[in-house]
């Protein structure tokens, strides 16, 4: 038995063997009613809108002060421009297994970088070179310089030539 304006609750059985459960049906709210607004005993329903929560999301790290960013790539593989890779102090390019170029840090009040080459290489492009050109065994570069270094095997066949790019000094 129902006062008006009530509703009947759904009465749940136990599981039958197949696994559904029965229930009891709920009456037909009155005419002109929601569900919602008959337990209430009449006025609007407001639908409410999903809150949407904030996901944090992680801030990037800085770079370590006194490192940089370079994009060094082999020249024979550069078709698409490499992503700018971060490098310390000491750190070896391409790896340590094929050392052709070792950062050695930063000079000029951290405005330039100093780059050790291994092997018998030559040097063109933008930066300095130690002791001379024509002998390179370091190169200095500023933010935005490009060097291309090419690597001999023997001083007759060529092995290699790298691009390096200096992106960015973080002081």
């Amino acid at each position: 038995m129902f006062f008006e304006g009530e509703t009947a609750k759904v009465a749940a059985t136990p599981a039958t063997a197949t696994g559904t459960v029965a229930e009891t049906p709920t009456p037909a709210p009155e005419s002109g009613t929601t569900p919602q607004t008959a337990r209430r005993g009449g006025g609007t329903a407001t639908p409410t809108a999903p809150v949407a929560t904030a996901t944090p999301t992680a801030t990037p790290k800085p770079d370590p002060a006194h490192s940089i960013r370079v994009r060094f790539s082999r020249v024979e593989e550069a078709s698409d421009e490499p992503k700018a890779t971060l490098v310390e102090k000491l750190d070896v390019l391409p790896d340590g297994e094929n050392p052709v170029i070792v950062f050695q840090g930063l000079e000029n009040k951290g405005k330039v970088a100093v780059f050790e080459l291994t092997g018998t290489v030559t040097v063109e492009g933008d930066g300095e070179c130690d002791p001379t050109p024509e002998a390179c065994q370091f190169v200095r570069l500023r933010a935005g310089e490009t060097v291309f270094v090419t690597v001999a095997d023997t001083g007759e066949t060529t092995d290699a030539q790298y691009q390096l790019d200096l992106v960015k000094i973080n002081r």
